[in-house]
């Protein structure tokens, strides 16, 4: 996912699907702007690299699911407190 693909989409609240979508790489700030969504899928894809800040902006999610995917490498940042967007 391009970073900010979803920057002018704040509208979107309930679930946002890309099962089966032969995604690789969760690229930084590629949520940004999908602050009130609640639900993410990402099922069944080829994800290998989570980049730091990739769910960056997903501020009012309670449910991301991951599930059947090739998931190697996560990178990460230290954040001065515990949220995590």
């Amino acid at each position: 996912l391009d970073k900010s693909v979803f920057q002018n989409l704040n509208k979107i609240r309930d679930t946002l699907e890309f099962d089966n979508q032969k995604l690789d790489v969760i690229n930084s700030f590629s949520f940004y702007g999908l602050e009130n969504l609640k639900m993410l899928k990402i099922n069944n894809n080829m994800i290998s690299i989570i980049k730091a800040n990739g769910f960056y902006g997903l501020k009012n999610l309670e449910v991301m699911t991951l599930v059947n995917n090739k998931i190697k490498t996560i990178f990460v940042i230290p954040w001065k407190d515990k949220r995590i967007y």
